[in-house]
């Protein structure tokens, strides 16, 4: 599997947030979550690891402007 390719199975998205507990999306069907389950309440579909979406980043990045550090 390349860097950039969809894993063959269903995963969870893992939203992590810079003042907020991280979220769980399933890759299937959207369902959001608070922490990744074996299998998604909504869809059923039987989950493999998690991938980071790493969302803290940019909201990292807004902060700073917003302070006047950019």
């Amino acid at each position: 599997m390349g860097l950039f390719s969809k894993p063959k199975h269903p995963y969870w998205v893992q939203h992590s947030h810079l003042f907020s507990d991280p979220e769980y999306i399933c890759s299937e069907c959207g369902c959001k979550v608070d922490f990744p389950q074996p299998e998604c309440p909504n869809c059923g579909a039987q989950m493999g690891a998690s991938r980071d979406d790493a969302n803290w980043v940019d909201e990292a990045e807004i902060l700073d402007i917003l302070m006047g550090d950019k």
